[in-house]
């Protein structure tokens, strides 16, 4: 069949086909000169089939290419078996009028669905070029928009279009055995129940939802690799934080030094001492404090302790850099007026307690909402993964509003902990929220990286930062729901047709004409996946930036 679907370039307007719209005039002209004009029965049934032909000779095209292709329940060929057997049992003007509204149906959704992309497209600013070559690409996949649930429901309407047909050929046989209607009363009916079957009215929108998804997010900072990782945030029950780079800035600095041994500049060039070898994130800003030169000589015996802290032994005496459960270990005794809550690191010198620092990172003011949105929204439990100690985590944890932690946990040591959190949820899928770009996917259901680019994840957090994270999820659940309201919404429409021609109330044209408008409708309907709760996500981070 021609296709009228043509974009001059990613943002560009719908080309209409000139020749099929003449080709729509010609046949609505001969279809109402046959209407109008008085005539022999036979010149007039002449007209309606050349009506018919000059509107939907690519139907019956595409009909012999389903019958070669043994799809005997494609939409063409069931249109044009229709109108051929309306046309031979006396109903040449509804035969008519039912290839010229299908073909006209088909343009129309063709239409909305080529306006529909377009204004996906149009969310995104004109110079956000990352963003609008991502999307414009992923738009040009054919395989976007084919989500779990609409091959679901396209597989489940190809069963149902079978059975809706063998229904219809037994009403058909049964109606004038048992009443007083003719079999062509019967058949008449019995090629309504067939337009019924079409499944494009049901399909045709199912992969649109996604794709406005997908654009608006994108205009807001969130890119998703595929249509298939968009449909999958929506589904998310468990999400694991990566505290580095997501909750922090990732850049911890010593605020604070206590030490009753050693002046401060001692302290800090002891820690620096201790600390420079470590590939711990807080162990940069304790390197950083320090404005001197690090004698690398005396860091040869060094040891990492990933969650805990570090330690050198200079000349085989213990310089030890860490945590209270570290010191405890190592039989240092410190005093409770040091002891508080936060990144306090205490140090030893063999064995005994000589002062502690305060480390401080900027925690995102928006992750406490962003934790409380995600619960909120019926997620079952929220993750935090932290290189930090038990009680620094465990504080981080409280202040966000988390239950479960994992502490002084490594780039390795957090990979395991997605494993086994993934392995341990018992519904629904698992995402993992990182910021620095991995060299492979981990073993959650989605990867999400934010600030850098990372082609290992699914999806992609830029300028829109932590605070777009529960959008990502809502506006993919909300994606999903639409769908399945345009599903429920045009099975009722099937179901009234179908209603009104068991009861005599339909024709076939009427029954063309509510199945393309249900597609149309449903098309039209896949705009509200930008609306609220999304819609009122978007207007309150806007106020929020107002407020800065």
């Amino acid at each position: 069949m021609e296709t009228t679907n043509d974009y001059k370039n990613s943002r560009g307007a719908y080309s209409f086909d000139k020749l099929l719209v003449i080709r729509l005039v010609l046949s609505s002209v001969l279809f109402a000169v046959a209407l109008a004009v008085t005539m022999p029965k036979v010149v007039s049934v002449i007209v309606l089939i050349l009506a018919a032909a000059v509107s939907g000779y690519d139907i019956v095209i595409d009909a012999v290419n389903d019958v070669s292709a043994k799809n005997f329940f494609g939409a063409p060929l069931i249109i044009t078996f229709s109108a051929v057997i309306a046309f031979a049992i006396g109903f040449g003007i509804e035969g008519a009028a039912l290839v010229i509204l299908f073909r006209i149906g088909l343009l129309l959704i063709d239409y909305a669905s080529a306006h529909t992309k377009s204004s996906a497209l149009d969310f995104i600013a004109e110079d956000d070029d990352e963003a609008l070559t991502h999307i414009s690409l992923l738009f040009s996949n054919p395989d976007t928009g084919r989500t779990a649930q609409a091959e679901k429901a396209g597989r489940y309407m190809a069963l149902a279009a079978k059975i809706i047909i063998a229904l219809g050929v037994i009403y058909a046989i049964v109606l004038p055995l048992i009443s007083d209607s003719s079999y062509t009363v019967s058949i008449h009916r019995a090629l309504i129940i067939f337009i019924v079957a079409t499944p494009i009215s049901l399909v045709s929108s199912l992969p649109l939802a996604d794709m406005v998804g997908i654009g608006f997010m994108a205009a807001n900072g969130v890119l998703y690799n595929s249509s298939q990782a968009f449909d999958a945030a929506g589904k998310t029950k468990t999400v694991i934080f990566d505290k580095e780079g997501v909750f922090t800035d990732g850049c911890p600095r010593v605020s604070t030094v206590k030490s009753d041994k050693l002046n401060p500049q001692a302290f800090v060039k002891m820690a620096a001492h201790v600390a420079y070898k470590s590939k711990q994130l807080w162990a940069q800003g304790v390197v950083k404090a320090y404005d001197g030169k690090i004698m690398e000589e005396i860091t040869g015996d060094f040891t990492d302790l990933p969650g805990c802290g570090a330690e050198i032994r200079i000349n085989g005496i213990p310089i030890t850099l860490g945590t209270k459960e570290l010191m405890d270990s190592v039989g240092a005794v410190v005093p409770e007026e040091d002891i508080h809550e936060g990144l306090v690191f205490y140090m030893a010198l063999a064995g005994r307690y000589v002062g502690c620092l305060t480390m401080a990172e900027n925690v995102d003011g928006d992750a406490p909402q962003v934790v409380s949105d995600m619960y909120g929204a019926g997620m079952d439990s929220c993750i935090l993964l932290t290189g930090d100690g038990s009680q620094e985590s465990a504080a981080l944890a409280k202040e966000l509003g988390i239950a479960e932690y994992f502490a002084g946990c490594d780039s390795d040591m957090k990979l395991s902990a997605v494993e086994q959190c993934r392995k341990s949820s018992r519904r629904g899928g698992v995402m993992y929220v990182y910021s620095n770009a991995a060299e492979s996917h981990s073993a959650a259901d989605i990867d999400v990286c934010m600030g850098a680019s990372c082609p290992n994840a699914d999806i992609f957090l830029s300028h829109g930062g932590l605070a777009w994270l529960f959008a990502a999820f809502s506006v993919s659940k909300r994606s999903g729901t639409i769908a399945t309201e345009n599903i429920i919404g045009t099975l009722a429409v099937k179901a009234i047709v179908i209603a009104l021609c068991l009861t005599g109330l339909c024709n076939l044209w009427f029954a063309v004409f509510l199945d393309m408008a249900a597609a149309l409708g449903a098309i039209l309907n896949t705009i509200r996946v930008s609306m609220p709760p999304a819609f009122s996500f978007a207007k309150r981070g806007e106020a929020g930036d107002e407020e800065e």
